[in-house]
């Protein structure tokens, strides 16, 4: 295994133990945590009192997903380009959005057995929206790379 493509590859190994670590949070100790980051951007982007923490929570939760889903979408699709380069590009990128949303899919099956978790629907679609997205990036980074001709 060539360094990059380890490094890589260990990337994408860390991310998906962050987010297995966090959906193995009971839901008051998850809460807990989603409340407190919830109150330290709040604070630093106004005066807030806890009516507007309680607003900001479920979306900077969303967010969560989102942004996590979308560095394992990017790390995923340049793991994959490293390890087959000659495969055209969408065959890494649907190669790299399957994998991760079987992980999104996974996970969500994973908090139905964690103490007051459940597995969402819509959770599954946040992910695959991020995912998307950071692949969607790597795509775009070669598509333009090819065409401009560094």
């Amino acid at each position: 295994m060539g360094s990059i493509k380890g490094v890589l590859w260990a990337a994408v190994i860390a991310n998906m133990a962050v987010i297995f670590l966090f959906s193995a949070q009971p839901a008051e100790q998850s809460e807990k945590l989603s409340r407190s980051v919830t109150r330290k951007i709040v604070d630093t982007l106004t005066e807030a009192d806890q009516n507007t923490v309680e607003d900001a929570n479920a979306p900077i939760r969303k967010y969560a997903h989102f942004l996590l889903y979308l560095s394992l979408g990017l790390l995923t699709t340049l793991a994959i380009e490293r390890t087959v380069p000659q495969k055209r590009i969408a065959v890494v990128w649907a190669a790299a959005l399957a994998l991760c949303l079987l992980y999104a899919v996974s996970d969500e099956a994973h908090q139905l057995f964690v103490a007051g978790r459940g597995g969402k629907a819509l959770d599954v679609l946040i992910d695959g929206g991020g995912s998307l997205a950071g692949s969607g990036a790597v795509v775009a980074r070669r598509i333009f790379a090819a065409k401009i001709k560094f």
